[in-house]
């Protein structure tokens, strides 16, 4: 299991204990190895992504396994087969959802959950070893701090603030070329960009990155919020 995975589990898992069946949406699943982690701790497991050819991915990433389903779906805009969860996360993908659909998008899970089921969303804070080595050609520092400020003011309208906790991940890459690989999968038009600012970029891969076995180790502190509807 991916580290900074490993360490989203164990705190989500502090506050609400996985339910056996029970539906997990993981919305914004990347390759969906959160997803597979989620069934793998006993929840019935669905990763959404924004489309076809990411869900694709996602799927094709890991081994078929019972308990996992990969969708397309958006935060905003959530499929029918998200209705009745247990639980739903957005695991360092709130932030991408357009801030404009933010508030949809809290209003969507609520729609979505059981009436005893939990909201979790763990974000980004906008600074970090992580963050500061894309930054040349990937700015999100205004729209992580929009999406904290929303996720901190949910408190009392509609939700209960059971926790926010904030904690460092560290994410271990083998070496800066996945980087780039990441950054152009998610957004091929950067290619210019990213071709560009390639030898910064390296810089402060060398220099912020921690070695590590398997490759260098980037860190990242994040807020989680558990929330649950009121």
């Amino acid at each position: 299991m991916h580290s900074d995975i490993e360490a989203h589990l164990l705190h989500l898992h502090r506050l609400v204990a996985p339910i056996s069946g029970a539906l997990a949406v993981d919305v914004g699943c990347g390759d969906g190895s959160s997803t597979r982690a989620l069934s793998s701790r006993g929840w019935r497991a669905l990763g959404l992504e924004v489309t076809f050819q990411l869900v694709e991915r996602a799927r094709s990433a890991g081994q078929e396994a019972a308990g996992v389903s990969f969708s397309e779906g958006r935060g905003e805009l959530l499929p029918a087969s998200a209705s009745g969860a247990a639980l739903i996360t957005f695991l360092f993908s709130f932030h991408h959802v357009p801030e404009d659909f933010r508030i949809q998008a809290i209003d969507e899970a609520k729609r979505s959950l059981l009436p005893d089921g939990r909201l979790h969303i763990v974000d980004p804070l906008p600074d970090g070893p992580m963050s500061e080595v894309v930054l040349p050609v990937e700015d999100e520092r205004a729209t992580r701090r929009h999406a904290h400020q929303l996720l901190q003011s949910l408190d009392g309208k509609g939700w209960k603030l059971l926790s926010r906790e904030e904690y460092v991940i560290g994410r271990v890459v083998p070496d800066f070329q996945t980087i780039v690989d990441d950054l152009l999968r998610m957004n091929p038009s950067q290619n210019v960009q990213v071709s560009a600012m390639r030898p910064e970029m390296e810089r402060r891969f060398k220099a912020l990155g921690k070695p590590v076995k398997g490759g260098m180790r980037l860190d990242q502190p994040c807020v989680a919020y558990h929330l649950e509807p009121v």
